[in-house]
């Protein structure tokens, strides 16, 4: 079923979260907006991959960019055209978050490096600065009880990594450096 007529409805209807004109571009009008995507002609079947490719080069806020999407989805639900896709599962726009969940992510050996990009719906170059991150070799590596965070082999230390990063997401890092967690999962 051809949805370019919805596309373009959705986009001019007044939302309340975002500014019409940001929805316009991401959508509609930018040479990177869903309506452009390689191999994206208005059929329905094709647009989980043009969404996924519209919000990956989306340069600015890309939770915006996937709550816009978001909306597409429900708007078109709510017209009886069902649209499977699965969304990543975390904020990508949030540094700390995508860089925790990388980290997480790779401890399991079945799992690739190549395969975050297409998980995570971020470019190849953020990826990269990702893992750079991780491995303290980049100048916005984050830090953790006043060292560098660093993870030379990302299959080390498999326990104490998923300890420390259960307490840093119930808030408790502090624990994690008061008992030692963060020296033995990072090898500070």
């Amino acid at each position: 079923m051809n949805i370019t007529s919805l596309i373009h409805e959705y986009a001019n209807k007044r939302n309340y979260r975002h500014d019409s004109k940001t929805i316009k571009n991401l959508l509609i009008d930018s040479t990177n907006s869903l309506m452009n995507q390689d191999g994206f002609n208005g059929e329905s079947e094709y647009l989980p991959q043009a969404i996924k490719g519209c919000v990956r080069s989306y340069s600015r806020d890309k939770g915006a960019a996937i709550d816009i999407c978001r909306g597409l989805i429900g708007y078109l639900k709510g017209k009886g055209i069902t649209v499977e896709i699965q969304f990543p599962t975390i904020d990508i726009s949030n540094d700390f978050e995508r860089l925790m969940f990388i980290a997480k992510y790779l401890q399991d050996p079945r799992h690739k490096i190549s395969d975050l990009e297409d998980r995570l719906w971020v470019s190849p170059r953020t990826i990269d600065e990702d893992l750079k991150k991780l491995r303290g070799k980049h100048a916005d590596s984050i830090q953790v009880c006043g060292k560098v965070f660093k993870i030379d082999d990302l299959d080390r230390s498999r326990i104490f990594l998923e300890v420390f990063f259960e307490l840093c997401a119930e808030g408790r890092c502090h624990i994690a450096c008061d008992f030692g967690v963060a020296e033995l999962a990072l090898g500070l």
